[in-house]
């Protein structure tokens, strides 16, 4: 299992923040949801290519209802188009500067959130310096099935340092658009063999993507005993 460690720790607030959502408030808002929920499958090694040189700090959860408490949105959908994203970073500081790419997401099943048919949802994630967009293209061709649990980010670039300590380069292509951002185990994908995998936490489970939503027994971390073999094993 991967280790992680923020490489600029201020960032954790405005890119990787942990999210999710009471029982009571998935149960009405999955009633609303869209029917059809089918996707496509990627390959894991494409995209856990995307991971190298990534490392986050992050707590656990050990169930998708404990994890989807704070979001603002938690679904399932099909990833529409990627694209260059805004890059954080300290002020007046290039060597910290860090890319991000923006994950356009139609939601299919909506387990919390006021999301309608027809929104996108759209996810920023860090891109690595090991990776460029033709990359995540390729790992997230259109249609792959994605789970997300999202806390909305601000749009608007920080004007002085005091404000967030970070600068946010590139946000005006995003005006209008509502941008997310989410934590390690809240983004997982619809891989090839019934498989869904966490990229951020390199957790692998057997079943459809749905099933990494509250109520589903898909959780994006190892459990004490599959991490004491791990342990074992190494």
């Amino acid at each position: 299992m991967k280790a992680w460690i923020l490489p600029v720790a201020a960032l954790s607030t405005a890119l990787l923040l942990t999210s999710c959502s009471t029982p009571q408030g998935i149960a009405a808002s999955t009633a609303a949801a869209p029917a059809s929920t089918t996707t496509s499958a990627t390959n894991a090694e494409i995209v856990n290519a995307l991971t190298d040189g990534i490392s986050y700090d992050f707590i656990p959860h050990d169930s998708n209802e404990e994890l989807a408490e704070t979001a603002d949105v938690v679904a399932s959908g099909s990833v529409v188009k990627i694209q260059s994203g805004p890059t954080y970073g300290r002020f007046d500081d290039d060597f910290s500067d860090m890319a991000t790419v923006v994950v356009t997401i139609k939601p299919l099943k909506v387990a919390k959130g006021d999301v309608s048919e027809g929104d996108e949802l759209n996810l920023v994630l860090y891109a690595s310096a090991y990776s460029d967009l033709d990359a995540w293209s390729k790992a997230f061709p259109e249609g792959t099935g994605v789970a997300v649990y999202l806390t909305k980010m601000s749009s608007e670039r920080p004007t002085t340092p005091e404000e967030s300590g970070i600068d946010a380069k590139g946000l005006e292509a995003f005006a209008g658009i509502d941008l997310y951002a989410t934590g390690p185990q809240g983004f997982a994908v619809q891989t090839e063999g019934n498989t869904i995998y966490w990229p951020w936490t390199d957790v692998t489970r057997e079943g459809s993507i749905e099933e990494a939503l509250p109520g589903g027994p898909a959780v994006g971390v190892l459990s004490d005993e599959e991490a004491a073999r791990v342990d074992g094993e190494d």
